[in-house]
């Protein structure tokens, strides 16, 4: 088998897209994300969508964006902004985020803005921070 066929998206058949998701009961297709997004924090991979939703989910969080980015060593780590609507420290926040995921799941570095930056489209537009 040469280089060519291990990167194939082809597999038994089957276009592999990198998507990830479950199939219910009734064999309705449910989509949660793509698998090239994940961050990978030490060989341990987590969902930025999951960190996104555990930091929106606290009452003082209006929105929050999530990215995984490089530090010096070349290891990835978490990196979160959000926008409040309601005063909160960084470190209630980062515990509010520690009840809820796994310790390597919690934000290595969050900042707090008032307003999360956006692209042309209005998506959150997360520039890496300078390290």
């Amino acid at each position: 088998m040469g280089p060519q066929a291990e990167i194939s998206p082809f597999t038994d058949g089957a276009f592999r897209m990198g998507d990830i998701g479950h199939l219910d009961a009734n064999g309705f297709l449910y989509l949660h994300g793509r698998k090239e997004a994940l961050i990978n924090v030490g060989g341990l991979k987590a969902s930025p969508d999951e960190v996104t939703m555990v930091l929106e989910s606290c009452p003082a969080v209006r929105e929050a964006g999530v990215i995984g980015v490089r530090d010096a060593t070349g290891e990835e780590f978490i990196y979160a902004a959000v926008a409040l609507r309601s005063a909160l420290s960084e470190k209630d926040l980062l515990a509010f985020c520690r009840s809820r995921v796994a310790d390597y799941k919690v934000p290595r570095r969050l900042d707090i803005f008032d307003e999360l930056p956006r692209g042309p489209s209005g998506k959150i537009k997360i520039d890496p921070p300078a390290l």
